[in-house]
This record gives C-alpha cells, structure tokens and sequence, in this order.
C-alpha cells in the first residue's frame, strides 16, 4: 500500500511539474498568432492596416532571431575556425620562407 501510494505521489508531482512547464512556456508560434489575428481583426473592422510596416516589423524580428543564432554558433565554432585560420597562415609563412631559401639555387619553388 505503501508503494501504491509513492507511486501515486510521484505521478501526482510529475503531472503538475509537466503541466506547470506547459502553462508557463510561451510557444513560439504566440506572437505570430497574435500579429495575424490583429491583422484580421484590423480588415475586418475595416481599419487601414501598414502592411509595410507590419512586414518592416517582421522582418527585423526575424534578422534578430538569426543574428542571435548566428553568434551562437560563432562563439561555438570560434576555436575550430581560429585553429584553421592559424593553419592555413602558418602553410602561408612556410612555403614563403621555403621559396626565400630556395630563392638563389637550382631549386624551383612551387
């Protein structure tokens, strides 16, 4: 009975933990919801509506939505990049170094 009612308890916790993460998250579809149904609402109360600037407005969010990922995944793959970056200047350095040495003999740099 003991077990029966732990189990009863924890199943109780998870549900009201998952419902309460349900309830408190805003979904990101929200806010595109919510332009459409003013847009609607706007025509047919037949109000003039700035399509432009509701465009101008969408499209800013959506350069900030990506400008952020963006630098995310820039701040995640910086060493890698810089690594590469090193590389390719050292491979640089070296083969003009090597054609400098090689400048005055019977050598042909490549």
């Amino acid at each position: 009975m003991k077990k029966v009612i732990i189990g009863f308890v924890l199943l109780w916790a998870w549900v009201a933990y998952e419902m309460h993460g349900a309830f408190s998250q805003a979904n990101a579809d929200d806010y595109n919801e919510a332009v459409v149904a003013n847009v609607i609402t706007q025509v047919v109360q037949s109000n003039d509506i700035d399509a432009a600037a509701v465009m101008e407005a969408q499209l800013e969010r959506i350069m900030y939505n990506m400008i952020t990922e963006f630098s995310v995944v820039l701040q995640e793959h910086l060493p890698n990049i810089l690594d590469g970056l090193a590389s390719e200047i050292r491979q640089k350095n070296d083969e003009e170094f090597k054609c400098a040495l090689l400048k005055n003999s019977q050598y042909e740099c490549n």
